[in-house]
């Protein structure tokens, strides 16, 4: 086949159809819908393509009427291949949306743990230094025992460091 004719036979499916003049843009037109329509046309039959046949005939067999009866209604054929090509345009649309939705949610979890996992980190590290801090004032009030070995005699001696505050001496 040669490419006047797919390009003939693609721009009667796409003025058949009213979805195309109002809904899609040009660059969805070239980039998504042009090739989906090729391929839809001259893809393999085992994939449930058309495998480059006949408008007439791709009728033929949507319809399960002759192809002889399409040749004299090539209009209303039009029309009918591109209510079919429009069906399976819905069902790659969906499962772009699906997967861009799916994407979405990925997304947004990931970005809730890391959120999480920051705030659970700060959370940590706060309680942390809590509990340096309280054990640094706490070794302050208890009484320390040191100083035995060999250099006093082996005797123990104790001590006591104690804080007080400043604002009651008024």
């Amino acid at each position: 086949m040669n490419s006047a004719f797919i390009t003939h036979t693609l721009k009667q499916i796409f003025n058949s159809h009213p979805l195309e003049s109002d809904t899609f843009s040009p660059l969805l037109n070239r980039i998504v819908l042009r090739p989906l329509a090729h391929f839809y046309i001259y893809g393999p039959t085992w994939l449930g393509m058309w495998g480059g046949k006949h408008a007439h005939d791709i009728c033929a067999q949507l319809t399960h009427t002759p192809s002889d009866v399409w040749i004299r209604n090539r209009e209303e054929c039009m029309a009918i291949i591109g209510k079919s090509f429009y069906s399976i345009v819905v069902v790659v649309e969906t499962l772009f949306y699906m997967g861009l939705v799916y994407k979405g949610i990925k997304l947004f979890w990931g970005f809730c743990w890391l959120v999480g996992s920051f705030i659970y980190r700060r959370i940590k590290r706060g309680f942390e230094k809590r509990e340096k801090v309280g054990k640094l004032f706490s070794s302050f009030s208890h009484t320390v025992e040191g100083g035995g070995g060999t250099r006093n005699g082996g005797k123990n001696k104790s001590f006591t460091c104690k804080i007080e505050d400043d604002s009651n001496t008024s």
